[in-house]
């Protein structure tokens, strides 16, 4: 499972050398302001629903595992492509970007409730040291 890391600034998703073979590409990183929304436990259907083949760079076990970029499901759910690092799909969290290179990012964390929380408060610090009125909500 990869290593998903807050900064004062930016989410990294840090992959392991194994898994940036089966996703075809490096860790992902994105700022902290370009995140709408964060979810846990959010996406059981999509990783169920993803069929693979020609839309899907990277490496998916149907209802399991998908490490990856998926290009089929952004017409169904998020309107971009969707990277996903999912060992284990009851402990999965979904970042919504705005301006970004994927429109959601889908990722598994030992306690998605806790993390949730963590880069919630990480988002809304951002917010403020930027001045903007708008805090994600609890």
């Amino acid at each position: 499972m990869g290593q998903p890391a807050i900064s004062s600034d930016h989410l990294t998703v840090h992959l392991w050398l194994h898994e940036k073979v089966l996703a075809l590409h490096g860790s992902v990183s994105v700022p902290l302001l370009a995140i709408t929304a964060i979810e846990a436990h959010p996406v059981l259907d999509l990783v169920n629903e993803m069929e693979g083949g020609e839309l899907f760079r990277g490496t998916h076990i149907p209802g399991r595992m998908a490490i990856g970029t998926d290009y089929k499901l952004e017409e169904k759910a998020a309107q971009g492509p969707i990277f996903f690092d999912v060992h284990d799909k009851d402990k999965a969290v979904a970042v919504t970007l705005d301006d970004q290179r994927f429109k959601r990012l889908v990722f598994s964390v030992d306690d998605p409730e806790h993390w949730v929380q963590d880069l919630r408060l990480a988002v809304n610090r951002a917010r403020q040291k930027a001045g903007w009125n708008e805090l994600l909500p609890s």
